[in-house]
């Protein structure tokens, strides 16, 4: 019984030393000196080298100097063009403005006749009734307007009433052909305006304008003759 506790010890005594022989022989030993190369050296060098490159890459005199050669430049093509284009547009501003102060004069022209169309009729008359004829200007005058009705080819639908002139005043009145209806806002219109076109009606200076469904009254003055 004593001996198989014994033999088991012993046993037991031969594996514990096998095993540490095992890992006393078996693991490396690394020499103080490889240690010591081993270990990473200071970055002093590798410092110097990253802060030198980027300087070096950012100084480039010469992409400067090109950009600021092409950006002086471009300023000077539009600076031209500008000015061409504002010289043009004081011009037509200046036009616009000479149409502008015609037309207003020409609508207080208009205003004018159409706010007194009374007191011009009633000027006209009363000058009329004071005026002496003018028999050659007259005469000619009547015959002007009554040939216009054949050469305009209104004579069939319409026909001249009444015509006479005095020395600067003609009052005159077209009434339509029996049978004939004509609308006064479009025949006697038309009729007015064909002719007011006439070379020779350009003589005179105003004119006084009634239509009605009966016929129109027309009142015309021309500049004073010369003496």
């Amino acid at each position: 019984m004593v001996t198989k506790p014994i033999i088991l010890a012993a046993i037991a005594a031969f594996f514990v030393g096998l095993t540490s022989g095992y890992w006393l022989f078996a693991t490396p030993t690394i020499p103080k000196e490889s240690v010591v190369q081993a270990q990473p050296a200071p970055p002093v060098l590798v410092s110097q080298q990253q802060t030198a490159v980027p300087v070096q890459a950012k100084t480039q005199p010469q992409v400067v100097v090109k950009e600021v050669f092409v950006d002086s430049q471009i300023p000077a093509v539009h600076n031209d063009a500008q000015l061409h284009d504002v010289a043009q547009q004081q011009d037509e501003v200046i036009q616009l403005r000479r149409e502008l102060k015609a037309a207003k004069q020409h609508v207080r022209q208009l205003q004018s006749a159409l706010q007194k169309p009374e007191a011009m009729l009633e000027e006209l008359q009363a000058r009329f009734a004071e005026q002496d004829r003018d028999e050659k200007w007259a005469y000619v005058t009547e015959t002007q307007v009554s040939d216009f009705l054949y050469s305009a080819g209104l004579a069939d639908v319409m026909q001249l009433d009444a015509i006479e002139c005095k020395s600067t005043i003609c009052r005159m009145r077209f009434t339509p052909q029996e049978g004939v209806e004509l609308d006064p806002r479009t025949d006697w219109s038309n009729m007015q305006t064909n002719l007011q076109s006439q070379p020779w009606w350009q003589q005179f200076m105003r004119s006084n304008a009634r239509s009605t469904d009966e016929g129109l009254s027309l009142w015309v003055e021309r500049k004073p003759p010369e003496s």
